[in-house]
């Protein structure tokens, strides 16, 4: 009986894990689609971390399947920028893309996993759910710069790359 547990939990955590990654999923295709109409607005990290915080590991999964979706859209040109950086070289896309997610994200779990102690799992929520948007946006940034250095001073024209990447 036991056992029958065990296995109904896991695989309630493989269904939560997949139905969250289709929610990453479809929040990324639908942030590209407002872009289009000039809207910047994505809450695809949303599934991210709660799959960190409720199913911790699993969360990987879920960022694993927002960063694959961030490269096909980089591939094939729903996402510019990506595209351009995707050209100039697809190594440093994927990279960019999906291991910064996973990086992220396992930051994430390791900070969720070293606050259990604390009973107050509102304020943990809380806090990991303001950290993941600063760890994505920051490991980006840090990959970005040391990537893709020249093709930052070329977007960034008479504008010192700072003031670029900051505004």
């Amino acid at each position: 009986i036991e056992r029958r547990i065990n296995m109904n939990n896991k695989n309630k955590r493989i269904v939560d894990c997949a139905i969250l990654s289709a929610l990453a999923i479809v929040l990324q295709l639908v942030s590209t689609l407002l872009k289009q109409f000039g809207v910047s607005l994505t809450l695809a990290l949303v599934p991210v971390v709660i799959a960190c915080v409720t199913l911790k590991w699993y969360g990987l999964i879920v960022s694993g399947a927002l960063g694959g979706t961030i490269l096909v859209q980089c591939i094939v040109g729903a996402d510019i920028g990506g595209n351009i950086m995707f050209i100039y070289n697809p190594v440093f896309t994927v990279i960019g893309s999906v291991i910064r997610l996973l990086i992220a994200a396992a930051v994430l779990v390791l900070i969720i996993n070293a606050t259990e102690k604390f009973n107050e799992s509102k304020w943990r929520s809380i806090l990991v759910s303001a950290l993941m948007p600063v760890l994505n946006t920051g490991i980006f940034v840090i990959m970005f710069i040391t990537m893709f250095n020249d093709l930052l001073y070329e977007w960034a024209g008479a504008t010192d790359a700072f003031t670029y990447i900051i505004v």
